[in-house]
């Protein structure tokens, strides 16, 4: 919010001197805050950082159970061979977790940023120099994950194999079949 100040002159029916006026003053809020589309990337931008502080909880959650269940493996299973996977799926969710972060919430403070200094001249055009940055390095992101969970997660990739109905088919063998010439 801004405060500004108008002059304002009454109307010569209300008997004023002809050069009297009187500063007015009054708070100006940021249109852009409230308006259609920037309420939107208002609300997206804070979405996005509220991502940077939950993500980071719940990787957390999801290496902790990865740990019990190598413990559980490891005293059900004699052959070792879950605890060099389990470490591996770990740092996975750790590295994804942190480009997850960079990714989306640089993108979410460039959306909050660009709504609060609507008002500063050329910000905004500071501002959009970055964002299709940002944003390819969100799609980027997007992207790799999918590769990645594919390629190192059995169970993902049987899942999307199952999803999108992909059966390998075995190799069509031709018919035996014999001419006989007349």
């Amino acid at each position: 919010m801004d405060l500004i100040s108008e002059v304002w002159v009454p109307p010569k029916a209300c008997g004023y001197p002809i050069n009297f006026s009187v500063p007015k003053y009054d708070y100006k809020s940021n249109e852009l805050l409230f308006s259609g589309t920037e309420s939107y990337r208002t609300f997206d931008g804070i979405l996005k950082i509220i991502i940077v502080f939950v993500l980071p909880t719940l990787a957390v959650l999801l290496i902790r159970e990865l740990k019990k269940t190598e413990v559980s493996r490891k005293k059900s299973s004699v052959v070792s061979t879950s605890a060099k996977t389990a470490d591996s799926t770990s740092k996975l969710v750790i590295i994804m977790t942190i480009i997850c972060i960079c990714a989306e919430g640089s993108v979410g403070v460039a959306y909050v940023i660009e709504v609060l200094l609507a008002d500063v001249p050329y910000s905004s055009k500071f501002i959009n120099c970055f964002k299709p940055i940002l944003l390819l390095f969100v799609t980027l992101n997007a992207i790799t994950h999918f590769f990645v969970c594919l390629g190192v997660s059995t169970p993902y990739s049987k899942a999307v194999k199952e999803f999108l109905r992909y059966k390998t088919r075995p190799i069509a063998t031709a018919p035996n079949i014999s001419r006989t010439i007349i």
